[in-house]
This record gives C-alpha cells, sequence and structure tokens, in this order.
C-alpha cells in the first residue's frame, strides 16, 4: 500500500492472480464541532438531607441533568461510597469507601471497572481513621491522588496521599504539615498536583492554592483560594474564593498559569459555590451552589468557562449533591470528523492499464479521533 498526498492506493489480488490497484482520494475533511448534549456522563455523589452521611451512593447522568442513575456496587464492595473520579479513558471509577460506624470507620479506596462491573482495592486504612475524599487519577491513568483525613479531625487534618491503580503497593503520603491539605488535582502533563493548604484562619485566609510535584517535593503557592480544578489545556486553574472578609459566599474563579495577576471571578452568588471541574473540551465548568448558603445542601450547577449561562443540574430538594467529575475522553466527547472520499476501482480487471476502465465514486465517512 502506498499513501501520497491525500490519497491512499493499494494493490489488489484476485484469485486468478491478477492485480489491480484501487486508489482513495480525500477530497475534503471538515471538523465537526460538540456540543455539551454530545459530552460523557457526569458522576457525582448524593445523599438523603436527612441522613446524609449513611445515605451516600454514586450516581451518574447526562451533562443535561437528565438520565440519573444509581451506580451499582461491584460484587466486591461492601459500605459506603463517596467522592467519584473518572479514569482518563472513561472506563473506570474510583471512590471511597467507608465501613463500620463511630470510631471504629475504615475507609479504603476502590477503583470499579464499568464495563465487567469488577473492582479492586486500590488502598485502605485502619479502623478508627479519617476519610478518603476527592481521588484524581493522573493523566496516564496509572495512580490515584487523594485526600486523607486523620482520625483526630478529619476535615480539619488532612493530607495528600498518593496510591498505584493496581493496589500492589502502599499509599505514600505526600503532604506532611500537620496542617489541612486537600483536594489534589492533577496537570494534564502530569508533572505537578496542585491542592489546597489551609492558611492563616486568624488573619481571615482559610485557604491557599498550592502547587507541588507528584513525589511531594517543591511546592510552591500560586493563589488564595480552595477547590482547585485544573483545565484540559493546562493554562487555567479554577478554584472557590470568599469575599475580602473571608466570612462571606464563596465563587468560582479562574487563574492563568502563564498570567497569575490576571483573576476571573466566574460566579458572584449569595450562596456558597464550591468544587468546580472542567468539561473535557474545557468549555464548561461543573460546581455546586449552596441552597440557603449553610453548607452540606448543595445542588448541581454548570456554565461555560467564562461564567455564562449557569443552569441548574440537579432538582429533588430532599437530596444532597456533592463532588461533581465529568468522564474526560469517552467516545461521545471525541472530536468528530467528516470525510469526503473519492473512491476509483477497476470496472472489468483487464491485462493492460489501457484496457481496465475504472468506475469513481464519492462518499462521506464520520468518525472521531481521540485527542492524546
Amino acid at each position: 500500500m502506498k499513501l501520497s498526498r491525500n490519497a491512499v492506493i493499494a494493490e489488489i489480488e484476485d484469485e486468478s492472480g491478477q492485480k489491480f490497484s484501487v486508489a482513495t482520494r480525500v477530497e475534503r475533511i471538515e471538523r465537526l464541532g460538540i456540543g455539551v448534549d454530545a459530552y460523557g456522563p457526569i458522576a457525582f455523589t448524593r445523599g438523603d438531607l436527612s441522613s446524609w452521611q449513611d445515605s451516600r451512593s454514586i450516581w451518574t447522568m447526562h451533562p443535561d441533568g437528565s438520565g440519573l442513575k444509581k451506580l451499582e456496587l461491584a460484587n466486591e464492595i461492601t459500605g459506603i461510597p463517596d467522592h467519584a473520579a473518572w479514569s482518563p479513558d472513561g472506563a473506570r471509577i474510583a471512590f471511597g469507601v467507608r465501613q463500620g460506624e463511630a470510631d471504629k470507620k475504615q475507609w479504603s479506596l476502590w477503583v470499579q471497572e464499568l464495563a465487567t462491573a469488577s473492582a479492586i482495592q486500590a488502598a485502605s486504612f485502619g479502623p478508627g481513621e479519617g476519610p478518603i475524599w476527592q481521588p484524581a487519577w493522573s493523566p496516564d491513568g496509572t495512580q490515584i491522588a487523594f485526600e486523607h483525613g486523620a482520625a483526630v479531625d478529619p476535615r480539619t487534618n488532612r493530607e495528600i496521599f498518593v496510591v498505584g491503580v493496581d493496589g500492589s503497593a502502599e499509599s505514600i503520603q505526600l503532604t506532611d504539615t500537620l496542617e489541612d491539605s486537600n483536594h489534589p488535582t492533577w496537570s494534564p502533563d502530569g508533572s505537578r498536583i496542585a491542592f489546597a493548604r489551609s492558611a492563616d484562619k486568624n488573619q481571615g485566609i482559610p485557604y491557599m492554592i498550592m502547587l507541588m510535584n507528584p513525589d511531594g517535593t517543591d511546592s510552591e503557592f500560586v493563589t488564595l483560594g480552595s477547590d482547585p480544578s485544573w483545565s484540559p489545556d493546562g493554562k487555567s486553574i479554577a478554584f472557590a474564593l470568599w469575599d475580602k472578609t473571608a466570612t462571606g459566599p464563596t465563587n468560582i474563579h479562574t487563574i492563568r498559569r502563564d498570567w497569575p495577576q490576571k483573576i476571573v471571578q466566574l460566579t458572584s452568588s449569595p450562596q456558597d459555590d464550591l468544587d468546580p471541574t472542567w468539561s473535557p473540551d474545557g468549555k464548561k465548568i461543573l460546581f455546586t451552589r449552596s441552597r440557603t448558603g449553610t453548607g452540606n445542601d448543595e445542588h448541581l450547577w454548570s456554565m461555560n468557562a467564562d461564567g455564562s449561562d449557569e443552569t441548574q443540574l440537579t432538582s429533588s430538594q430532599n437530596d444532597r449533591f456533592w463532588a461533581p467529575d465529568w468522564q474526560p475522553q469517552s467516545l461521545s466527547s471525541m472530536s468528530k470528523y467528516r470525510f469526503v472520499l473519492e473512491l476509483t476501482v477497476p470496472a472489468v480487471p483487464a491485462f493492460g492499464p489501457e484496457d481496465n476502465p475504472r468506475w469513481t465514486f464519492k462518499t462521506e465517512i464520520t468518525t472521531s479521533r481521540n485527542k492524546r
């Protein structure tokens, strides 16, 4: 087979041994845009407002809020799941699982294969230790970073850990600050992890966004804020930031990595907006919004990356929704292309080229390309 400019020429041999060529010429390639209705599903945690601590479950839905579906846990998993995260290939979901009650709670990190409904335990901690929240996959799909709370106070004394997906090795603790480090997110190239670290609460500075290497070294301050989420192109970080008094509501902002002085406020809600996460193409941002401003009563919302077109996605008044994550690089979110092809084939095979008439056909093929 020979490849020339916009054409593929293949030599074909029939049953009698006669050889002839088939030529395909690409006349035109059109890139078809993808809209929000073509994105993959959103995973999130859902719980009954009256007992959300014990009623948590993982759900998925379409990006417009329709198609709500509860994730059936693999047979290997017993306990209450929380904080789901899609794998880079969109085929697996990682989440923390709580077993036991009161001071005997035990947390583990599980990875569930959606196609086979099988699962493996990637990490586990002893009874009485704090939760496993906010799992974040490395871009190559081999590791998961997560926050793990200490038994003393899991909400104010968390550290960042990382573990291999196959569960063959122990978790490695990346931060050791005796403060609160949480909400890890990998850069798209895998070179840095962004996370939130508690700051000087006495000065009205609850959290700050930090960067570090995947081994925990070379930490770097980025900006004040919490709940960081790296954009798919690696150029921006979305995060939550409070007002100047640190007593008002939090809103969603973005900061450019190549222009750190440029911080853009996207939402201006009287309630708390938290936990932003990007769509696969970086054009949309999911986030949670408190209904009353008191916390623990969130709905899921989406908006354009510039803050426009805020849309509420969940509506049940009896449930709480949190920790959203958009399925990355699914088949439905790949870039679509239309190829207009011209195919030339022999009409009647003959021994001499001059005696070999040909037919020419035109056709169109629509296909997808996954950007890696």
